[in-house]
């Protein structure tokens, strides 16, 4: 889920918050925040519940994506705040849709947040090095009718086989680099994946956050019998 506060560095709160809700999913790369250009097939569903904690806050979430064309797809996403116990509430929810203007090259992204001026449009970039893939994400994050934006950025570059991937990635804004994080995905089934990650922020007292969840896909094509295949 991508929440729309604005990547501020005067504002640890905002910028962690940002973090720990853009880790779900608007960008489906789990467990980075860093998203790639594919999109969801056609007809296909795509559900992911994952949830970013630390000692001080845990947020569970949940999105449920749909291939609606072969370049575009639609999600949705919910959350809750778990903890601290006094900030203990669900999060509005959040449209998102991706365009791919070049197939697995190149994809549009805007994300938008229920009842609230808020929104992201961002590009997606995506370039395989042998194993080793690299996304970029430039993004413009506003309010509609003030002056608060800010130009975001996020980077990772995954070495990926049919088993697992992991990688480092890195973000920021228009002031300075803001973001570091560290994650791994494993791809238990072609329609399973569990993730971890871990990442932080540049500052001396550094804000951590744990990332883990699930990516399932559905409905799978059922295997064809010998008769059939012949």
């Amino acid at each position: 889920m991508k929440c729309k506060f604005m990547l501020s560095s005067s504002s640890t709160k905002n910028i962690l918050m940002l973090l720990i809700c853009s880790s779900t999913l608007t960008f489906a790369a789990r467990p980075f925040i860093t998203d790639d250009p594919g999109i969801n097939e056609p007809g296909k569903f795509e559900f992911m519940a994952a949830c970013d904690f630390w000692k001080d806050h845990a947020t569970p979430s949940l999105q449920l994506r749909h291939g609606l064309t072969e370049r575009m797809d639609f999600g949705i996403n919910v959350g809750y705040t778990a903890a601290p116990k006094e900030e203990q509430q669900f999060s509005t929810v959040d449209f998102n849709m991706k365009l791919a203007l070049i197939k697995d090259i190149l994809t549009l992204g805007v994300s938008t947040t229920f009842g609230k001026p808020d929104y992201y449009i961002y590009s997606i970039l995506g370039k395989a090095f042998g194993p080793i893939m690299v996304d970029a994400n430039l993004g413009y994050s506003a309010r509609a009718e003030t002056k608060d934006a800010d130009f975001v950025y996020y980077a990772a570059a995954i070495y990926e086989n049919d088993h697992f991937g992991f990688g480092p990635e890195f973000g920021g804004d228009q002031e300075k680099l803001e973001w570091w994080a560290f994650g791994g995905r494993w791809h238990i089934k072609n329609w399973l994946t569990y993730d971890i990650g871990i990442g932080g922020n540049f500052k001396k007292n550094i804000k951590f956050n744990i990332t883990t969840g699930i990516d399932m896909v559905f409905p799978q094509e059922k295997s064809k019998t010998i008769h059939e295949r012949s």
